[in-house]
């Protein structure tokens, strides 16, 4: 009896996943995919990074800055992505975060103003 229950919700479990990648691979057109976010050392800051991935248009890259737990969020770069980018957002206090970013990308939005008072510096990395 136990091993039908566990194959069944196994099943079940498994059509949802197959449904939901049907749906996102066919009806969707855009999606918003998080790939990170990282709490200021303090805890009341937090910095998201997204990949808004279309069909009909090229990947794109944003990073928000915001309180934790609020629906709003400051822009602070975003980036047509153009290889498999590897950002590094990272804290060296509660008021200065550092990006680098990949010297391949061509940031289209660069916020170079105080957030929240938090000082952002930007890095390209060149290899």
């Amino acid at each position: 009896m136990i091993k039908k229950t566990i194959i069944i919700i196994l099943s079940v479990v498994g059509t949802f996943y197959v449904a939901m990648w049907l749906y996102i691979s066919f009806f969707l057109d855009c999606y918003t995919n998080r790939i990170n976010t990282i709490n200021s050392p303090n805890g009341s800051l937090e910095v998201k990074y997204d990949q808004k991935i279309c069909k009909s248009e090229p990947t794109e890259i944003k990073i928000w800055l915001g309180h934790v737990g609020s629906n709003s969020s400051s822009l602070i770069f975003s980036s047509i992505a153009t290889t498999t980018e590897n950002i590094q957002l990272t804290w060296s206090s509660d008021s200065e975060l550092l990006i680098n970013y990949p010297e391949q990308l061509k940031p289209t939005h660069i916020l170079n103003v105080p957030v929240n008072d938090v000082y952002i510096k930007y890095n390209r990395v060149y290899k």
